[in-house]
């Protein structure tokens, strides 16, 4: 009868020895699909940002290979360069403009008095800020980023003294001009044969392309 209580103690002693083993498989069970995941979700990974290396990879060897094909394209376009940066140039290029005004208004007969960026002028065509939009005011550039830049417009003023024919010569040389340009507002006063003209122009420029060079998150 002695020996009774020491078979229960042997007995609860090995279910609780059974209990914690189950329990040690338990986490050794879980711990280990967790590792299996974790590698598997790393190889996957792995995979996936080879290809997307070896893509950008294959596409830089495309540009890079295209590169010359671009240059000497651009080379063989001879003086039609020259025309095509005058035309739309990368800055609003205010000089260059003024040295265009100066020349179509002395080929025309026109006295010209003034020539100066035209805040009005833009904000009318447009809505926005013409410095803000040339890059020459506190606005900053107009798509510092963007990859593939459109034409901005940039107005100016011009103040002159004109005949009524040399007037309409004016108008026809800026149609015909290279760089593009659009009259936005003309006010004239005097005679036919001695007008004062007040005329606001609109012309364009466009911004530089970005590289498209980015970085991207692998998931």
């Amino acid at each position: 009868m002695a020996n009774k209580p020491a078979n229960k103690v042997d007995q609860l002693s090995n279910n609780n020895y059974f209990i914690v083993l189950l329990l040690i498989s338990l986490l050794v069970v879980g711990g280990t699909a967790l590792g299996i995941k974790t590698f598997v979700g790393g190889i996957i990974l792995d995979t996936k940002v080879y290809s997307v290396k070896d893509k950008a990879n294959k596409q830089l060897d495309e540009n890079i290979k295209n590169a010359p094909q671009l240059v000497d394209s651009y080379n063989n376009l001879g003086s039609k360069k020259d025309l095509i940066a005058g035309a739309l140039p990368n800055t609003s290029d205010f000089p260059g403009l003024m040295a265009l005004m100066e020349n179509l208004a002395g080929s025309t007969g026109v006295s010209l008095k003034s020539i100066t960026p035209s805040q009005t002028a833009q904000t009318t065509a447009t809505g926005v800020d013409p410095n803000a939009a040339a890059g020459t005011g506190t606005g900053g550039t107009a798509s510092a980023s963007a990859l593939k830049p459109e034409p901005q417009p940039y107005a100016v003023s011009l103040a002159f003294d004109a005949s009524y024919s040399a007037l309409s010569r004016l108008l026809l040389a800026i149609e015909q001009s290279a760089r593009p340009m659009r009259v936005t507002s003309l006010q004239l006063s005097g005679s036919g044969g001695s007008l004062a003209v007040q005329m606001e122009v609109s012309t364009y420029y466009q911004d530089k392309a970005e590289l498209p060079f980015s970085t991207e998150t692998i998931k």
